[in-house]
């Protein structure tokens, strides 16, 4: 589901090859904790795609939310609640003026 997301993008495949091998890290993260670094690396990476003005912002959008869709399944999985979703949206609206 996530891939098909990621592949319908209009992103270069080098890029779309790493986005599926974070979202592929967040699937394996064992704990909470790994689950929190993996996020957070994967919301720096999209966060300087973002800034340096790559991609589309409706493209960043969907990046932001395949993130958060991701890290919210794998915590549930984790038996965790919700998890860096006001993060996500405190820091694409600090830096982007967006929020979606």
């Amino acid at each position: 589901m996530l891939n098909d997301k990621i592949s319908e993008l209009k992103i270069p495949k080098p890029i779309r090859g790493m986005i599926i091998n974070m979202v592929h890290a967040v699937k394996a993260a064992s704990t909470k904790e790994k689950l929190e670094r993996e996020g957070s690396m994967e919301l720096a990476f999209i966060l300087g795609l973002d800034v340096a003005k790559n991609m589309s912002q409706a493209d960043i959008e969907v990046l932001y939310a395949i993130l958060d869709e991701a890290v919210q399944e794998r915590l549930a999985q984790l038996g965790g609640g919700r998890y860096l979703t006001d993060g996500i949206t405190t820091v694409t609206k600090d830096i982007c003026g967006t929020v979606f």
